[in-house]
């Protein structure tokens, strides 16, 4: 049994996924990119984001609402 080697080329995240912010974990070094694929019925986004890989907050902001 033999391993075939492919020949093709690597391409970069960002050349992958263009249209997606490409996230970097300042604790971890992880990247990752989080992708909805569908917003449920009762979705809220609190606006906190966190490393799926370590759990640190790596970005929050709040959108208020003046009624």
């Amino acid at each position: 049994m033999s391993t075939q080697i492919s020949k093709q080329k690597l391409v970069s995240v960002e050349e992958a996924l263009p249209d997606n912010k490409i996230d970097v974990c300042p604790n971890c070094g992880n990247t990752y990119v989080l992708i909805q694929l569908k917003e449920g019925d009762d979705y809220n986004d609190f606006g906190d984001r966190y490393c799926p890989f370590c759990g640190l907050l790596t970005e929050a902001f709040c959108i208020a609402v003046n009624e």
